[in-house]
Order: C-alpha cells, then structure tokens, then sequence
C-alpha cells in the first residue's frame, strides 16, 4: 500500500518520418482508479517538454477519482494521426517514478 505516486507517462506530440519531416500527433492522457475499494486522489497533471520545461498543469486543485472512475487529459498517452490515408497510433503505460510509502504508526 502507498500514500501516494509519481507516474511518468512518455508522450510525444509529433514524431520524426524522415530525417527532417515531422508528423503532428495528438495525445489523450486517460487515469484509470483500477481499485475497486478505495478513491484515489490525484494531486497534479503535468506536461513537459523535451527541454524539461513545463508546458501545462492540468489540475488547478486535487480531484478524486472513485472506484472505477476514470479522466481523460487531452495531450495523451494514446497517440494518434491519420493523414494520406494511412494511420499512426501508439500505446505508452506509466511508470512509477517515485513512490510514498504510509507513514508507520
């Protein structure tokens, strides 16, 4: 059990085709509370550049999910483009970065 989480989610909105040619892609973030007995809460939902800088917060305060909500962020961890009648799409899971264990008593 965790007092709380840090989970990166690689993310990219565009990818090289060649060289010196980008594709522009669109990204939805979607979290899942996959605990069917308890909320969770997230705290903050950012998104960052490749320089590191941040580009959005997407929580102006914390929201609770309860058991088995979701809630999309449009940036995306689903990417996706369809241009030329051919189709991109990419999958990314998170990945726990750091976490907080509860606090022994």
């Amino acid at each position: 059990m965790t007092t709380g989480q840090t989970i990166y989610v690689p993310a990219y909105s565009e990818m090289y085709i060649t060289r010196d040619r980008t594709l522009d892609l669109a990204v939805t973030l979607t979290v899942h509370n996959t605990d069917f007995e308890h909320a969770i809460i997230l705290t903050s939902v950012r998104y960052y550049d490749t320089q590191g800088q941040l580009l959005k917060e997407y929580l102006a305060e914390p929201r609770q999910l309860t058991p088995p909500t979701s809630t999309d962020f449009f940036v995306e961890a689903i990417m996706l483009n369809t241009s030329n009648n051919q189709g991109i799409s990419l999958t990314s899971p998170g990945r726990v970065i750091n976490q907080i264990a509860p606090q022994d008593n």
